[in-house]
């Protein structure tokens, strides 16, 4: 009897047929070894070798807030070439549930205003990197389409150019074409339980928000049918920029993160928000811009001064006071203006100018932003 070649054996042998469930096994990422307790983090900013400290401060500070680091190198490691930091990091945390509440909360947060950071375990590499378990053909994603609401200012189309206003009587609200001389014309069927506070419309008419034990929710269109949802429980007070990309929120109970998982894929707000009970929401995505704690001198106080954010005539800027001070932030970044407070003794309000102001020498054709302020006259 001839023996088989090696090329019978190759022909003969099926790679399909061998198990190699004791090599995976043996090779395998186990969580024991603590790989589970590191994140992966990119889109972190690339800075000369000697910043490097600086930059660790930075992020550790960051991650911190979905829990805690290891201390050291081990706990957050900047891989640095030609003496510059690559732009991506590995973080360890001091438990595999702390590195999953960072990759929860944490990924497509934002740094600053130039730096999106995403998040994402260590043992994916070998989930996502390993051949053979990512198919290799793309097979195209079933997109939903996008839902029309229709024109969102379809009033303006009124061929007898009437204004609609929304009623609100016992527990049903509707929105009604404001006739001259005969009653008000429903605009669609007044609808019952439709908000459990009342019912405001957005500075220029596009939007109409009811309010709800969960949050806001916003109306639109011809036929005023369901936009976004604003989750933030127990809201009770609503405000909005001039030009309708913003809307704020407050509500008497802080921010708290959802103990069941299926309730966290609907939470908004990351842990740097834990506490905070007023909000700035971005109207076009239905995402929370930024979050404020109260300054502790309007915890307790029973009448709240409204609203604690004042903007700017184009949305650019937006305030709040303080004690002794104002708070001048940037939008859309959301970041302090110059990264400080402008220092006001005594002062009692504040407001911006309702239009640009065009001064002497200005080369701003839509003027400049104006913000005055009073204080009470003390003596010297």
């Amino acid at each position: 009897m001839t023996e088989p070649s090696y090329e019978d054996l190759e022909k003969e042998i099926s790679i399909d047929d061998i198990d190699f469930s004791d090599l995976e096994a043996k090779y395998a990422v186990n969580a024991d070894l603590g790989l589970e307790t590191y994140v992966v983090v990119d889109g972190a900013p690339k800075a000369p070798s000697s910043k490097a400290p600086l930059l660790e401060k930075v992020l550790r500070k960051f991650l911190s807030k979905a829990g805690e680091l290891v201390e050291g190198e081990a706990g957050v490691f900047l891989p640095i070439e030609d003496n510059m930091t690559k732009g991506y990091l590995f973080a360890q945390f001091k438990t595999p549930e702390m590195a999953t509440a960072a990759v929860q909360q944490l990924n497509g947060k934002p740094l600053d205003a130039k730096h999106r950071l995403f998040v994402n375990r260590f043992s994916d590499i070998e989930k996502y990197c390993t051949e053979g378990s990512v198919p290799s053909t793309f097979v195209e994603p079933e997109i939903p389409p996008q839902k029309s609401f229709g024109y969102l200012k379809s009033w303006l189309q009124d061929e007898s150019g009437r204004d609609q206003m929304a009623m609100h009587f016992s527990d049903t609200v509707g929105v009604y074409f404001s006739n001259k001389k005969n009653d008000p014309k429903a605009v669609t069927e007044p609808r019952k339980g439709f908000t459990s506070k009342y019912a405001k419309f957005s500075p220029k008419g596009t939007y109409l928000f009811s309010i709800h034990p969960q949050g806001v929710q916003s109306w639109g269109g011809e036929k005023f049918e369901k936009i976004n949802k604003f989750v933030h429980p127990q809201v009770r007070l609503i405000d909005f920029s001039p030009s309708e990309k913003y809307m704020v929120t407050l509500s008497p109970t802080g921010i708290t993160a959802p103990e069941s998982a299926a309730e966290a894929k609907e939470f908004p707000f990351g842990p740097e928000s834990e506490g905070h009970k007023l909000v700035i929401w971005d109207l076009a995505t239905g995402e929370p811009a930024r979050t404020f704690a109260l300054p502790p001198h309007l915890e307790d106080q029973k009448e709240m001064p409204w609203p604690l954010v004042k903007w700017s005539f184009d949305d650019k800027y937006c305030c709040r006071q303080g004690p002794d001070a104002l708070a001048v932030y940037e939008t859309p970044s959301f970041q302090l203006l110059d990264k400080k407070l402008v220092k006001v003794d005594g002062i009692v309000d504040f407001e911006w100018a309702p239009a640009g102001v065009k001064l002497s020498g200005s080369r701003d054709e839509e003027g400049e932003h104006i913000l005055s302020y009073w204080t009470p006259e003390t003596p010297n």
